[in-house]
């Protein structure tokens, strides 16, 4: 699929710099060898993880000391399992992997550690099937963030992997493009939510505007008495806006370190600085939430707290210290 121009569309949010290593999360090598037996209840994911930074792409060698180390984490979302997937080479990869829908869910880089939402799906159709679903290009810039986007290389990419895919007992290549996160909500265009136009002063506690209820969402998980709760901010003082606020279920990819998973609740418009979760959520999990501003179809980013930060610049989303919350286990 093509995507529009950079500078069409721009979307700025915020990304907190990774400082954990990922132990707890079940690791496979991303590329591996199919050429023996292929098993007749699993299928093939194939593509490409294309990183490029400030300009240069990198080659990945994952020795007893790394050379530009980066890893991606795939959940299934019949299981909701995150592995995490070194990547090796120029990214080239061939996961073998049962049936089913599956994410990217985000990447962990390294030097300077950080770590950033991605979530392209991609379906594995069948048993003994092939499924091309393309080249992801992630672009890091140092110091000011990262952008994605899905590329077609079919013919490259399986040329390079052709002596790790078997031929004679395997159905022959699907072409099946990963799928990008649409864009949420109506938005002929976005503004930082730090820039003069919202009257916020943006420091390293805040990058917008204030979470007041649950207490504490700035800060973690906090737990809520209901499984519809009041999520309430500070209104800027200055403009006439409305808000909208999306809530995503959190997935935990390292210790003390979550990503943005599905989205499970969203409000567009809304023209008090407060909304109930409907529709309801499930007991006990963890959830990520956010507001922005709203006039017409012009839209603020995402308000986000915290800590050491770096600027998100994509063609697809990106990854944010958003606010939680914890609902009741029953």
């Amino acid at each position: 699929m093509r995507l529009p121009s950079l500078g069409r569309f721009l979307l700025i949010a915020t990304a907190t710099l990774a400082t954990a290593s990922c132990s707890d999360v079940p690791q496979q090598p991303a590329v591996m060898s199919l050429a023996a037996n292929a098993d007749s209840t699993m299928g093939y994911a194939v593509g490409r993880i294309l990183t490029v930074e400030d300009g240069k792409e990198h080659s990945h060698h994952p020795w007893i000391f790394p050379v530009y180390p980066f890893d991606v984490y795939l959940r299934s979302t019949a299981t909701g399992q995150v592995d995490r997937r070194e990547l090796e080479g120029n990214g080239d990869f061939a996961w073998k992997l049962p049936p089913g829908h599956y994410q990217i869910a985000g990447f962990q880089a390294y030097g300077p550690r950080r770590i950033g939402r991605i979530w392209t799906s991609f379906v594995v159709p069948e048993p003994r099937h092939i499924a091309y679903v393309g080249t992801l290009r992630l672009e890091i810039v140092q110091g000011s963030g990262y952008r994605f986007k899905i590329d077609d290389d079919f013919d490259e990419t399986m040329a390079a992997l052709k002596d790790k895919i078997p031929t004679a007992s395997v159905q022959p290549p699907l072409k099946s493009l990963m799928i990008l996160e649409p864009t949420l909500g109506r938005a002929s265009s976005w503004w930082s939510i730090c820039s003069e136009r919202s009257g916020l002063t943006c420091d390293h506690s805040y990058q917008g505007l204030q979470a007041l209820k649950p207490a504490g969402a700035d800060k973690g998980f906090p737990l809520v008495d209901s499984l519809e709760p009041i999520l309430q901010w500070k209104p800027p003082s200055v403009g006439d806006f409305t808000y909208d606020v999306a809530v995503y279920e959190s997935i935990s990819v390292a210790p003390a370190r979550t990503l943005r998973g599905k989205l499970v609740a969203y409000a567009e418009g809304l023209s008090d600085p407060t909304w109930k979760i409907s529709p309801s959520l499930d007991p006990g999990r963890r959830y990520e939430w956010s507001v922005r501003l709203r006039s017409g179809d012009e839209v603020s980013t995402w308000s986000t707290s915290g800590h050491l930060t770096f600027l998100v610049i994509g063609f697809g989303g990106g990854y944010g210290q958003w606010f939680g919350l914890s609902t009741p286990r029953h």
